[in-house]
């Protein structure tokens, strides 16, 4: 029972990020020292040089010059002050300095090559010229050598460990790696080395703000604003990090801001609409949106915000028109085509798109435990034990301690369910697999009865905090049917799946999946979510079609009895109790569940298995 419907702001990519900061502009260099004996002539020229103490990146190799007529200019001083550069390094070979300059200069004109012999002719005669380590690095990155690109910062590092470029370098490389936590150490220490410039800024903004450290993401966009007041776009972040903490007023505030800057700017006005409508100013909000859909025409989150909007109007048809807009322009968007669904009650695919539910999760993995669990009365789990616990009162174990009860300990006797595991009922070695793990809401109660339990779940940030808990022996960020394709066959003794089938229309594959990796006589527990209440005014048998799969009006697909019964004896599977259960909570309403005891058919007991 969780939530489709959050409105969408754009971000920057990782790719996006190195590929436009990684590289300062040329004429963003301010060299501070007196200009070498030998290139006092570019005084006044258009050459500008890098100055280390900056902190800056790398040289730019293909900055555009403002005309054609100082294109040539530049073109020209360049030219002289190569053939300047070749004689003072031809009459002294132990010139640093004149390395540096002459790999600058050959960096300008295109010869990479030549750039990066000069400046490793530099490093070689004075190893702690950071900036030619800095240079150098550049240049490894713009030919996509990362190894040697990374070797270079750190050679820098080993000059001066203060070199704010070469942490803000090394934390570009993290971060275009998927390393978020250190590239985000990274820049925390080129920002401490007095290294942060907007690129570096805007980088740990972005990377708080993906991994949810608001307070941070506000403050380092504060610190964007307050060093670049006229700049629309640095106003905006500001706004969608307020957003994200709850202050709407001050986001609105700073969305004004950007609008005031640039009124042609539509990231701005789509964060107004956010503002607005978190308020209940649905016109303004309406108003905004629009706004920015008429700057923005090409951008499909505009669309997409509006449609929600309009959706809670109650104003279906316009939705739909607006979804369907959104997927002109990107026929790829998972999540508008997912809520047309919702409006028209149609989805012609086995599952929701796993985009969507993969950011879902990540999204509310951090805070689902503290937040979100307690508030949905989930009593999946609990039923559950109680049906398999009732099920199995003839293993040897129960029978010879004479407690045909629960055969789960409450979970919070035990801080460390995979630590003890097996020591209540040492007989019970089960092996199971938990599809969606999520935070190991199911496997915590189970964890006792298993001498292994697996975890699967399609969410990165959910098998991070599964992992923490130490329930699984281990986790594997994987969608469930896939996960289990990948089984040995009759690998299992039990299977469960809390809350899964919800986020999946045809259940055949994975009950068949299911069937092929249990033993004989082995349980698959899982939930789905009940069709609503039959409609009076709806024939039995067009009621029966519409409750077999329906997509519902919280993103969610809920499957008929009847239609779950035929699946699973399709699939051979035994259904040998179904029982009710609570879901969550929508709408202040309950949301009906069912669990099912499916066995795989055959004589056999569940007991351990030998593998």
């Amino acid at each position: 029972p969780l939530f489709l419907l959050a409105p969408r702001s754009s971000s920057l990519s990782s790719a996006a990020l190195l590929s436009s900061s990684c590289f300062s502009s040329f004429s963003s260099f301010r060299h501070t020292s007196s200009v070498p004996l030998p290139f006092a002539f570019l005084r006044g020229s258009h050459l500008e040089f890098p100055s280390h103490r900056r902190g800056a990146g790398a040289l730019s190799c293909g900055d555009a010059s403002p005309s054609s007529s100082s294109s040539s200019a530049l073109n020209r001083s360049v030219e002289r002050a190569i053939k300047e550069c070749r004689r003072a390094v031809e009459s002294n070979p132990g010139n640093d300095e004149a390395f540096f300059y002459l790999g600058l200069l050959l960096q300008k004109s295109g010869n990479i090559t030549e750039a990066m012999e000069a400046y490793r002719s530099c490093v070689a005669l004075n190893p702690g010229r950071e900036e030619s380590w800095i240079q150098l690095a550049g240049l490894y990155l713009s030919l996509g050598d990362i190894p040697s690109a990374l070797r270079s910062y750190l050679s820098a590092l080993e000059s001066n460990p203060s070199c704010s470029a070469a942490h803000a370098g090394i934390g570009r490389i993290l971060e275009q790696g998927g390393k978020t936590e250190a590239a985000i150490v990274s820049y925390e220490k080129a920002m401490r080395a007095g290294g942060g410039d907007k690129a570096t800024l805007m980088s740990l903004y972005t990377l708080y703000f993906r991994s949810r450290r608001f307070e941070a993401a506000r403050d380092v966009a504060q610190r964007l604003c307050n060093e670049n007041t006229d700049d629309e776009d640095v106003s905006t972040k500001l706004g969608h990090a307020l957003m994200e903490l709850g202050r709407t007023a001050e986001a609105q505030r700073s969305f004004l801001r950007a609008v005031d800057l640039n009124q042609g700017y539509g990231p701005a006005y789509n964060g107004l609409g956010m503002a607005y409508k978190s308020q209940g100013r649905f016109e303004q909000a309406m108003r905004a949106y629009e706004m920015a859909i008429e700057k923005m025409p090409q951008n499909s989150e505009s669309y997409y915000n509006l449609a929600i909007l309009l959706r809670q109007m109650g104003k279906m048809a316009a939705a739909s028109d607006m979804l369907k807009k959104a997927l002109a322009v990107n026929p790829s968007d998972s999540q508008s085509r997912l809520l047309l669904a919702v409006i028209e009650g149609s989805w012609g695919r086995n599952s929701l798109p796993q985009d969507y539910v993969e950011s879902l999760f990540d999204s509310i993995a951090e805070r689902y435990d503290r937040d979100i669990l307690p508030a949905l009365s989930y009593t999946g789990p609990a039923t559950m034990v109680s049906m398999l616990s009732k099920r199995m009162t003839g293993v040897a174990v129960l029978e010879e301690t004479q407690k045909p009860v629960s055969l789960f300990p409450d979970a919070e006797q035990s801080t460390s369910p995979r630590a003890e595991r097996g020591a209540e009922f040492p007989s019970l070695g089960l092996r199971a697999a938990d599809l969606g793990c999520g935070t190991g809401s199911c496997g915590a109660v189970f964890r006792s009865a298993c001498r292994e339990m697996i975890g699967c779940d399609i969410s990165k940030e959910m098998c991070k905090v599964a992992e923490e808990k130490n329930i699984y022996d281990r986790v594997e960020k994987e969608e469930a049917a896939r996960f289990l394709s990948k089984q040995q066959a009759e690998s299992f003794d039990l299977i469960l799946a809390g809350d899964v089938f919800p986020y999946i229309a045809d259940l055949q594959p994975i009950l068949a999946l299911a069937h092929r990796c249990m033993r004989q006589g082995g349980r698959f527990l899982f939930t789905v979510e009940a069709p609503p209440a039959a409609d009076a005014e709806v024939s039995r048998r067009k009621q029966a079609e519409l409750d077999a799969t329906r997509l519902s009006r919280n993103a969610r697909f809920s499957h008929a009895e009847e239609q779950v019964k035929r699946l699973c004896g399709l699939s051979q599977l035994e259904v040998e109790e179904i029982s009710g259960c609570t879901l969550g909570i929508q709408d202040g309403k309950f949301i009906r569940g069912q669990v099912y005891l499916v066995k795989k058919q055959g004589s056999q007991p569940l007991e351990p298995s030998a593998t």
